[in-house]
């Protein structure tokens, strides 16, 4: 999972953790070969060790502000299954595009939709979620405005899209997404529309992690032990985190590729709500974000791909291209014998 980084790098990094004068000196550092976008160290000190991170390109100063007030927050109720971020030399929390973390033990084996995993491992991520929006419920981040909002994204990423494919490149890439686009802007619509006609711009809003994959979370003993990678962190529905995380893996590959699992969301949903059953309208609500948090990966793999310095992930841009439209594209998502 870890490999050795070349001479240039190190010395980029050590002129880097300079700043940071908790670490003491300095043993080793190397390169998370799992992460896509953020560039993951691990650095081992005479201290111990500690994550460093350097944010992708398209990460926002407002994201790493409520990444801070989350982790903070946390940290002030004692919640050990969350990183410290370690401060500079003048206290402050960035050393331009990089933020330094405590390291958190624990099973790091799996990448954001990885389909290896154990039926215990995927239930207890569900059940520790619901634990972490118990705590982050009452936290006070009112100063800050929150980095995304579902039905702005679904107002904004049509047009978005639209400037995008009108500086595209000609490639097979491009080629297939201009042939779909017209589509995805319609699904954006609909699925804005109806929750709209759900009163979803009402729903309880809180503080969530938005990003609860299996790549980001740290297990002991088959138990979710620890979380990471808040720069995602933002205000919404609790459903929208649960909606999110269940496309990561809920979904099938291969022959039935895109094809929704309804025996892991059925899974998911007992272990985030216990023996409480829900109604047709949150399942109704739950289906619709699920199709929402489609849309959102669709818009990771665009923005992925037409960023220059990201250019090694488009082979796997391409396949989740495909994996998510053919998610999208189905005529009913059947959760739980629930449809549209």
């Amino acid at each position: 999972m870890y490999t050795e980084i070349n001479a240039g790098e190190q010395q980029e990094l050590m002129q880097v953790l300079d700043n940071f004068p908790e670490l003491g000196k300095v043993r080793q550092i190397q390169r998370n070969t799992k992460a896509n976008v953020n560039a993951i160290y691990l650095v081992d000190t005479e201290q111990g060790k500690y994550i460093l991170r350097k944010s992708n390109p398209n990460t926002t100063e407002m994201q790493l502000e409520f990444e801070e007030a989350v982790l903070r927050g946390l940290e002030e109720k004692q919640c050990g299954f969350v990183p410290r971020i370690v401060e500079t030399r003048d206290q402050k929390t960035l050393f331009g595009k990089f933020r330094l973390f405590t390291f958190l033990e624990g099973k790091d084996a799996y990448e954001w939709n990885s389909r290896n995993f154990l039926d215990g491992e995927y239930a207890s991520r569900f059940s520790f979620m619901a634990k972490l929006h118990s705590l982050l419920a009452d936290l006070n981040v009112k100063d800050l405005k929150a980095p995304f909002a579902i039905l702005s994204f679904l107002q904004e990423f049509p047009h978005e899209l639209d400037r995008q494919m009108a500086i595209a490149p000609e490639d097979q890439f491009s080629d297939i997404l201009k042939t779909d686009a017209e589509f995805i802007k319609q699904q954006c619509g609909a699925v804005k529309q109806a929750l709209l006609d759900l009163s979803y711009r009402d729903a309880p809003k809180q503080v969530i992690h938005a990003d609860i994959h299996l790549g980001n979370v740290l297990f002991r003993d088959g138990q979710v032990s620890g979380l990471v990678d808040f720069d995602w962190v933002t205000i919404e529905s609790p459903w929208w985190d649960f909606a999110y995380s269940f496309t990561q893996n809920g979904t099938r590959c291969g022959e039935k590729d895109g094809e929704l699992n309804p025996t892991l969301f059925a899974l998911a949903l007992q272990s985030y709500c216990g023996e409480r059953e829900l109604t047709k309208e949150e399942l109704r609500l739950l289906q619709l974000l699920v199709k929402a948090a489609d849309i959102r990966n669709l818009k990771w793999v665009v923005d992925t791909y037409y960023e220059p310095s990201l250019a090694h992930l488009h082979e796997k841009c391409a396949h989740y291209r495909e994996h998510f439209l053919n998610t999208l594209k189905q005529n009913e998502y059947h959760l739980l014998g629930v449809v549209q």
